[in-house]
């Protein structure tokens, strides 16, 4: 009997070191998995980071292009104007030359 005690008492200081092998053990399992999910989580926020970014960017390129396409026309058409107005002096000009002379001519 003395020896059935003495063998389940080392047993039972085994089962403490295994115990604390196996909590170990899990511990790394746990620290493991959640390392792991961490990084997916990180992994999957960079990818929707990077998702909306090229969205944000190719809003601000369509923008952009639409204002720089209105500022072309709208500097087109007051060019054109400009031009126009620039031809209506120059007839005038001419106009009032061909009256300046004629007026030297009869005096």
């Amino acid at each position: 009997m003395n020896d059935a005690v003495k063998l389940v008492d080392h047993a039972a200081a085994r089962d403490d070191r295994w115990l604390m092998l196996a909590l170990l053990l899990l511990f790394a399992l746990s620290a493991v998995l959640a390392v792991r999910w961490l990084v997916g989580q990180l992994e999957a926020m960079q990818q929707r980071h990077a998702t909306e970014r090229d969205a944000i960017l190719s809003s601000h390129a369509r923008e952009r292009d639409t204002i720089i396409t209105t500022y072309r026309a709208e500097r087109q058409e007051r060019f054109e104007a400009m031009t126009a107005q620039s031809d209506k002096l120059g007839e005038i000009v001419k106009e009032n030359t061909q009256i300046i002379a004629r007026v030297l001519d009869r005096t």
